[in-house]
């Protein structure tokens, strides 16, 4: 007897479409289920090549921290810049929304300063144009906006210790950054800030770690990781395109 096309192996009815993306979808794997697939990948490797692991680069999934403990335990673990730089972009993007919610009770839309100054709020300072610097000046010095304000100055501050030429005088700004988030009081009225500064107290020695190994960085791949995204963003009838591990 054939299996109904409308319930899955476990028992488990298919949610049923209609049009042109009607089918019977197959289950998807559990993110626990995904990631110990994702990091037990290294075991086929020969004990040869996992000797030569010098340094490994990763982000903040605790998860990548115990395979390379496990699979490379002489190497050297670094948090990548991308990542810490990401992890403090959606706290500004967190803190930018709950302020509108709460000036205006809904979403922001093209009207709303604050929704408008979105990708503002997220480029470099440095880079700028000057009527960009005029709109977050205006954002940023309004009184209402006082926890976007404090969490967009980490942000940047992030930014300029990895833009530091000088990789001993950023490795100091960033420890000093990341002993000054881990003290109480240090975020009022930015709880997302107060997450941040403990993820990155407790992941303080891999932070730094890239300050000390020139070629820690998954630039190549995070940027290639970017292009799909956009991609997909773009185009969301095209297949979702397999994500670079690193």
């Amino acid at each position: 007897r054939q299996p109904s096309p409308h319930v899955r192996q476990d028992g488990q009815p298919v949610k049923q479409t209609t049009g042109r993306h009607s089918s019977c979808r197959k289950p998807k794997k559990n993110s626990d289920e995904t990631r110990n697939t994702d990091l037990t990948k290294n075991t086929e490797r020969p004990q040869s090549f996992c000797e030569k692991v010098e340094a490994v680069a990763m982000d903040a999934f605790a998860g990548y921290k115990k395979a390379a403990a496990r699979q490379v335990p002489h190497a050297v673990e670094i948090l990548d810049p991308f990542h810490i730089v990401k992890l403090a972009g959606d706290k500004v993007t967190a803190v930018r929304c709950r302020l509108q919610r709460e000036a205006t009770g809904r979403r922001g839309t093209r009207t709303d300063p604050l929704y408008r100054g979105r990708r503002i709020l997220l480029k470099t300072a440095s880079l700028r144009t000057d009527r960009q610097k005029k709109r977050a000046d205006e954002l940023l010095g309004d009184p209402s906006n006082k926890p976007l304000a404090l969490a967009h100055g980490v942000y940047q501050k992030i930014i300029a210790c990895y833009a530091q030429e000088d990789r001993g005088k950023g490795r100091g700004m960033m420890a000093e950054l990341i002993e000054s988030l881990a003290v109480r009081g240090s975020a009022p009225g930015c709880p997302g800030l107060v997450t941040l500064g403990r993820t990155l107290k407790r992941r303080m020695a891999d932070i730094l770690a890239f300050f000390d190994h020139p070629n820690g960085a998954n630039r190549p791949t995070e940027a290639i990781n970017g292009r799909l995204e956009t991609l997909r963003g773009h185009s969301p009838r095209l297949p979702q395109p397999r994500q670079l591990h690193h």
